[in-house]
């Protein structure tokens, strides 16, 4: 079996590529098989509806999986059906597990933590846009729409090198818990930390060493 996925939208708004991925190469080729199998995959119609409103700067998915003389292809995001949409990322977690991540259009590479945290971190140095700014994005599945994940700097007089920059990342969950819909968040956070930033760490609820890189 094959399974390709194209990520467009977020923050940057451009796309990104996890795939095409052969599960025989994969160590848990197998559980990632029969959750395909489980979730009807073939069954699901080529765009699943829309319960919501789309969420600014969300991401859009496309799954497309090859299996014999099969091909089907699945459209979701942030606005489609909640259990649908919850079983397709179940797919892909498993898939981020297994060591696969998204690459950029751009060359932009993404950081896959073990936490189930995708990673992100560059600066736009495309003519014109005269931004001075360094951003990262954290991406990860929650439990629970009523999640939100904070990010704030937390290398301030600790961290002596100048080209290391260190965030915690906090996983907030209300005191009233709402839903439980797998949901897909974002952790955003940008300033203007100087123009020689070349790895960020986060720590908090989840960790990750980040390279950044520069669209150009």
């Amino acid at each position: 079996m094959k399974i390709t996925i194209v990520r467009t939208g977020g923050i940057a708004g451009v796309e990104a590529q996890l795939g095409p991925v052969d599960t025989l190469e994969l160590p848990i080729g197998g559980v990632i098989v029969r959750k395909v199998q489980e979730i009807e995959f073939f069954e699901l119609p080529e765009e699943l509806p829309q319960t919501g409103a789309p969420v600014p700067d969300g991401f859009s998915y496309a799954m497309t999986v090859e299996e014999d003389e099969r091909r089907h292809t699945v459209g979701y995001g942030s606005a489609s059906e909640a259990d649908a949409r919850r079983r397709l990322f179940e797919v892909q977690k498993l898939l981020v597990q297994a060591g696969c991540d998204f690459k950029w259009g751009s060359g932009r590479g993404v950081v896959a933590g073990d936490d189930g945290f995708t990673w992100e971190a560059w600066y736009n140095r495309m003519p014109g846009s005269h931004d001075p700014n360094l951003y990262v994005v954290g991406t990860g599945t929650v439990r629970s729409s009523s999640i939100q994940l904070v990010l704030e700097p937390g290398n301030v007089g600790v961290v002596p090198d100048p080209t290391l920059f260190v965030l915690d990342l906090k996983i907030v969950t209300p005191e009233e818990f709402g839903d439980d819909r797998m949901t897909e968040k974002q952790a955003i956070w940008r300033g203007d930390v100087g123009p020689g930033i070349q790895q960020v760490e986060v720590r908090g609820d989840a960790e990750a060493t980040v390279p950044v890189t520069e669209i150009q």
